[in-house]
C-alpha cells in the first residue's frame, strides 16, 4: 500500500451494498469507479452492472485485481491516473452513460469532482465517500464557516444529496477522520449555455479569498479596469449591496453578478 496515496479501504459489506442501493444504479448501467483499491467496493458493483470501467494507480493493487477478477468480462481494470485520462475514450457507444460510484482518495477529492463536472455530458451522477468536513462543505450555505467558493462552483451545475455518515472504524487502516457518501447529479443547464464554467470558477475562486472584504473592493481588486461605477451599476442590478462581503453571496447572486460584470468587462 502507498501511503502518499492516502488509500484507506472499506471493508463492511453492508455499508458497501448501502452505497450501491442509494447511487441508484441500475441493471446493466455502466459503472466508473475511482481508486479500486483492493476490490471491496467492485465485487459488488459487477454484479448488477453492465459495464465496470474501475481505475487503480498503485500498479500493485491494480495487477492483484486482474488476478482476482480474471474470469469477469464486464470489468476493466484501468492501471491509470483518472485525473489525466480523457474519459471519453471509456465509451463503446456515442450515447453510452456511466455512473461514477467510489471511495476516492480524500487528499484529490477536489480534482476528482472538477474532472467529473468536466464529462458531466457522459455522467449520470456521481455517488462518491469523501471526508465528512469536505461534505459539509459541498452543501455549506451563505454567512456559515463551511460555505466556499467550491459550495458555490458545483452547486451552479450539480444537486448535492449527503447520503449517510460512516465512521472511521469501518475503513482499514482508519482514517483520522469519519466520511460521508455524497450523491451529485445535475440541475437543468444553467451556466454552460451562457457562462464559461473555469471563468466562473475562477471569478468565485477570486472573490472568496477576500471573502471578509467589502464585494465592491474585492471586484475592484480583480477587475483593475472597471471603475467605481460600473461596478456600483452591477451591484445595484443584481440587488447587492455595495458593504456585502463576498462569503453572504447566495449561488444565484454570484451566477447574475458574473454575467454582468463579465459583459462590463468584455467592453471597456
Amino acid at each position: 500500500m502507498k501511503k502518499k496515496l492516502s488509500q484507506h479501504f472499506l471493508f463492511e459489506k453492508n455499508i458497501l451494498n448501502k452505497i450501491i442501493d442509494l447511487s441508484g444504479l441500475t441493471r446493466g448501467e455502466s459503472v466508473i469507479e475511482i481508486g479500486a483499491g483492493m476490490g471491496t467496493l467492485t465485487e459488488f458493483l459487477i454484479i448488477d452492472a453492465g459495464r465496470v470501467c474501475a481505475f487503480e494507480i498503485d500498479s500493485r493493487l491494480a495487477d492483484i485485481l486482474k488476478e482476482r477478477f480474471i474470469r469477469h468480462e464486464n470489468l476493466e481494470i484501468l492501471n491509470r491516473n483518472f485525473l489525466n485520462y480523457d474519459l471519453r475514450k471509456l465509451k463503446k457507444t456515442e450515447d453510452e452513460k456511466f455512473r461514477i460510484i467510489s471511495n476516492i482518495p480524500y487528499a484529490i477529492t477536489t480534482d476528482i469532482l472538477v474532472k467529473i463536472i468536466e464529462f458531466k455530458d457522459m455522467i449520470s451522477s456521481a455517488t462518491l465517500t469523501v471526508q465528512k468536513e469536505y461534505g459539509l462543505r459541498l452543501i455549506g450555505q451563505p454567512g456559515t464557516k463551511a460555505y466556499s467558493a467550491l459550495t458555490v462552483f458545483v452547486n451552479s451545475c450539480a444537486n448535492v444529496e449527503l447520503l449517510f455518515n460512516i465512521s472511521a472504524s469501518s475503513f482499514s487502516p482508519p482514517p483520522k477522520v469519519d466520511s460521508v457518501v455524497v450523491k451529485i447529479d445535475w440541475k437543468p443547464e444553467i451556466i454552460t449555455k451562457e457562462i464559461n464554467t473555469k471563468e466562473f470558477s475562477l471569478f468565485v475562486k477570486l472573490l472568496f479569498s477576500q471573502r471578509r472584504k467589502q464585494i465592491r473592493n474585492s471586484i475592484k481588486n480583480i477587475y483593475h479596469d472597471l471603475n467605481d461605477e460600473q461596478v456600483s451599476i452591477a451591484l445595484k442590478q443584481v440587488g447587492i449591496a455595495s458593504e456585502s462581503r463576498p462569503e453572504v453571496l447566495t449561488l444565484e447572486e454570484f451566477l447574475e453578478l458574473f454575467k454582468i460584470i463579465r459583459k462590463d468587462v468584455k467592453t471597456s
